[in-house]
């Protein structure tokens, strides 16, 4: 009979730096190693990773790392994972992979004693994994079935139930037949508290096309979206492909995720006349798409509207649509950026969450969820405290048992014991890990205006560390 762990180093009460461990005896096995961004509380940081101290004294025992999607909150930590443990295997869809290999390539890792593998299915000895497709907002995501001699251990990240075509579908009759006995199943939460379904609202086509329709041949539409939410910018790509519209896209993370997605699916509805970003300000009718984090695209559309971008202007007569529904703790940011553009160009769109949802399950289909694989244990992850206890509720009423709802922070464990729960009381080290430079190893321009702005309003703290 075996002893089974499951906890979270991160991701828990927080946006981002997800990171969940689950063992099986002596077995480790890692379910995403995100970064999380800073919000106006931590001024100055480029990036947050989760504390791996209690994995570091345990390298011998993991079975590799096992990616869900390909967003920052659920990979970007990697290259300092593979840095700290060599010899490991990330395991993902051939999207997310090729995806991982290549932001790890952009930074200097003094080993090569790691790999990266497409998994479908794997015998790791006493457990078993099955990956399955599910829909999402990016391409290649997937759910994963640790299979136990205790039962079966879900784990479920971003996604929708729905059929998005290349972005996936998620068909919960084929993972409920392809498990055994579902021991638990751990399943993102963040949108728990958003009433209906998904899939019902992940279209922004009936909310942006008026748009497109009354512009002028002499005016630009510009878009801002979040550089992962590749379905929607999608949806928008298509929009100004049916008006004619040549596209520019700004911002280089998208601008690669975008070339990976089309050397994946070559059959993808591309721009028909996509232009440099650095043309956008003399082509009278183009869409320019604005891309970046939740944590920096606000930043950004501020540093444009205040003159202070090198190569995109913004024109009175734009039309601004803005599908950057604000993460919490950062309401106040969105609508200051808000107001800076509007001071230029007032003919803003701002889709909130209220008419469109990002794709992550939301109260119905954490309901739907949990009714048709009826895990015995329900673990809520990847989002706050509160959303996570109304997940709960849900699970509930699907019909999963209220002793049976776990509800973890960082670094709780949750102890099973020949499939009953032992225990709750257990800790683990976590915590967070400052970081600096994302994507190639520097520091962001907004990172620097932080530090700009600290040092005039405090002092600067530099901790040294010297060889003596």
């Amino acid at each position: 009979m075996a002893n089974i762990n499951i906890f979270a180093l991160g991701g828990q009460d927080e946006n981002g730096k997800n990171l969940f461990v689950l063992e099986v005896e002596q077995d480790i096995f890692i379910i995403n190693t995100g970064i999380a961004f800073p919000i106006n509380d931590r001024w100055g940081i480029d990036g947050i990773i989760a504390d791996t101290t209690y994995l570091q004294k345990r390298k011998d025992r993991i079975k590799g790392i096992f990616l869900t999607h390909a967003h920052d909150e659920a990979f970007a930590a990697l290259p300092w994972m593979i840095m700290d443990f060599p010899g490991i295997t990330v395991y993902g869809s051939k999207f997310t992979i090729a995806v991982a290999e290549n932001r790890v390539s952009k930074y200097k890792i003094n080993h090569t004693d790691y790999k990266f593998e497409i998994i479908d299915e794997k015998n790791f000895g006493k457990v078993n994994v099955k990956s399955f497709e599910v829909a999402n907002s990016i391409p290649g995501s997937l759910a994963y079935n640790f299979q136990t001699l205790e039962g079966d251990i879900i784990a479920m990240s971003n996604m929708t139930i729905d059929d998005l075509g290349p972005y996936g579908k998620t068909d919960l009759e084929v993972i409920k037949n392809n498990s055994k006995d579902i021991l638990g199943l751990i399943l993102d939460t963040r949108r728990a508290n958003y009433n209906g379904k998904s899939a019902d609202k992940k279209s922004i086509n009936n909310l942006i096309e008026s748009t497109f329709e009354k512009a002028k041949d002499d005016e630009r539409i510009i878009v801002g979206a979040y550089d992962e939410e590749m379905y929607t910018i999608q949806e928008v790509i298509d929009m100004a492909n049916k008006y004619d519209r040549p596209v520019a896209f700004y911002g280089s993370a998208f601008d690669n995720l975008y070339s990976i997605l089309l050397k994946e699916n070559p059959d993808t509805n591309k721009p028909k006349n996509l232009i440099p970003y650095r043309e956008a300000n003399n082509c009278p009718n183009a869409v320019i798409l604005v891309t970046g984090t939740w944590s920096r695209i606000y930043q950004r559309f501020v540093r444009v509207a205040t003159n202070n971008d090198v190569y995109l202007k913004i024109k009175p007569n734009d039309a601004i649509i803005m599908v950057t529904p604000p993460i919490n703790g950062m309401e106040v940011e969105y609508s200051q950026m808000l107001d800076e553009v509007a001071k230029i160009a007032p003919n803003i769109l701002s889709i909130t969450d209220k008419d469109y949802y990002a794709l992550r399950p939301t109260k119905d289909d954490v309901y739907e969820i949990t009714s048709i694989l009826k895990p015995k244990y329900f673990i809520p992850v990847s989002s706050l405290f509160r959303y996570q206890t109304v997940a709960g509720k849900q699970a509930v009423k699907a019909g999963v048992r209220k002793d049976k709802i776990v509800v973890l922070q960082n670094g709780k464990v949750l102890f099973l014991q020949n499939g009953e729960l032992a225990s709750q009381k257990g800790k683990v080290p976590y915590g967070d890990v400052i970081i600096q430079g994302f994507g190639v190893g520097d520091v962001s321009y907004e990172v620097i205006k932080e530090r700009k702005s600290l040092s005039a309003g405090g002092l600067i703290s530099i901790a040294a560390q010297v060889n003596r």
